[in-house]
């Protein structure tokens, strides 16, 4: 997602006050490196079957990240590798996520923008659902909702997945906002039960300011995915959703969407399977000066590994607070489940996947550039035809902050 979902209302305000005044900036380069070594001790760090799973090891983590930003333009590259070995078992596993992206303001009303992420691991179940950023929130805006593929986390082997983004947002008045986005996506898995498929998105989202603190919007989300190798499976999917955001106090804001889901795939016998079901995207966050929280969940119909499209519902609760001047502590939960589906490449029923994720981090600043913290969590998959593994898991270590400071 290329903007902010629920920042509607910061952005009408920005688009604004750039109607008005001409924007001035001076060219801005900023070039830094994180580099963070611990110690993990984990129950279960790959979540597969059985009774001795249990290992500790030690892992190294880079996070490199360039942002330049002129009068019109914007452009942020960033990363993360992470290397981790456990002692005794399992194999050297590298983890790894890059991410490019860009905003060029063509003129007082129209702005382009792009990007592009790249995921890859051994364990998407720890990997890929970790807990959002509530660092760089603006007011009004919210965390990225988009949605991974929930049924990914119940897959061994390594799982990989590649999208690129593009947008054009239109003021078309002081009081109204239009935006067209477009994306392709890539899943491929190294696994016997999943399958790799890549899919195809176009979208439309309008949003009217009624009040200072109040303002309507609605989208349409239009996909295609097509599964590599086979016809079974492949389908349209359409969402269709209309609500508003309000601002309550200074810090509180509100989001929220109801529409509906249509899906249309390919069964196995030649046919195809229609369903209907509702959709909803639902944003709250409360950013104070010390502490942030914020509540997002989704219901919508998405494509899955584990077959066919289906209706993806995702919660998500997270808290970040600053303590004193040289600490914080950060908490978050996820819980995302694919629904029952018509599979579409077995003759067989349905199944259905679910994914529970919580962590908390604390962080003490040695000096302005070393910190130690500790992060437990915990990672729960569960499936109708393989029933449910967990994870617990606690890492220890201390990072360095190459580059400018904060």
């Amino acid at each position: 997602m290329i903007i902010a979902r629920g920042a509607q209302n910061t952005m009408l305000a920005a688009a604004a006050t750039a109607c008005a005044v001409p924007f001035v900036a001076k060219a801005e380069t900023r070039v830094s490196v994180d580099v963070s070594a611990g110690a993990t001790a984990a129950s279960n760090p790959y979540l597969l079957d059985g009774a001795d799973t249990q290992a500790v090891g030690a892992n190294l983590t880079v996070d490199p990240s360039i942002f330049f930003q002129d009068e019109d333009t914007s452009v942020t590259l960033d990363g993360s590798l992470s290397l981790e070995k456990f002692f005794g078992r399992y194999g050297f596993d590298e983890s790894v996520a890059l991410a490019a992206s860009g905003e060029h303001r063509v003129d007082e009303r129209t702005t382009l923008a792009a990007d592009v992420g790249f995921r890859s691991s051994e364990s998407a179940a720890r990997r890929f659902f970790g807990s959002a950023d509530l660092g760089e929130l603006e007011p009004g805006e919210f965390p990225d909702g988009a949605v991974i593929d929930p049924t990914l986390g119940n897959l061994g082997g390594r799982t990989n997945r590649l999208d690129v983004n593009a947008s054009v947002e239109r003021v078309t008045s002081p009081e109204s906002v239009l935006t067209i986005s477009t994306g392709l996506g890539l899943t491929r898995v190294e696994s016997d039960l999943g399958d790799d498929y890549r899919d195809a998105r176009l979208a439309a989202a309008y949003v009217r300011q009624l009040t200072a603190r109040t303002s309507l919007s609605g989208s349409v989300n239009a996909g295609y995915a097509d599964y590599l190798g086979r016809r079974a499976g492949d389908g349209l999917y359409v969402t269709a959703l209309a609500g508003g955001e309000h601002q309550f106090t200074e810090s509180l804001y509100l989001s929220a969407q109801l529409g509906a889901s249509l899906t249309t795939v390919e069964s196995l016998a030649g046919g195809q399977h229609n369903s209907l079901s509702w959709a909803g995207n639902l944003d709250l966050c409360n950013r104070r000066e010390r502490a942030t929280f914020c509540v997002t969940g989704s219901r919508a119909a998405q494509p899955t590994s584990l077959g066919g499209l289906t209706t993806v519902s995702s919660l998500g609760l997270s808290y970040a607070r600053s303590i004193g001047t040289e600490a914080s502590a950060s908490a978050a939960v996820r819980y995302a489940r694919s629904s029952r589906f018509q599979d579409a490449f077995a003759a067989a029923s349905s199944r259905r996947s679910e994914l529970i994720s919580v962590s908390g981090t604390y962080r003490h600043r040695l000096n302005q550039r070393v910190a130690a913290f500790a992060t437990p969590s915990f990672t729960s998959i569960a499936d109708e035809n393989a029933g449910r593994r967990e994870n617990y898991q606690m890492l220890l270590g201390v990072s360095y902050h190459f580059g400018r400071l904060r």
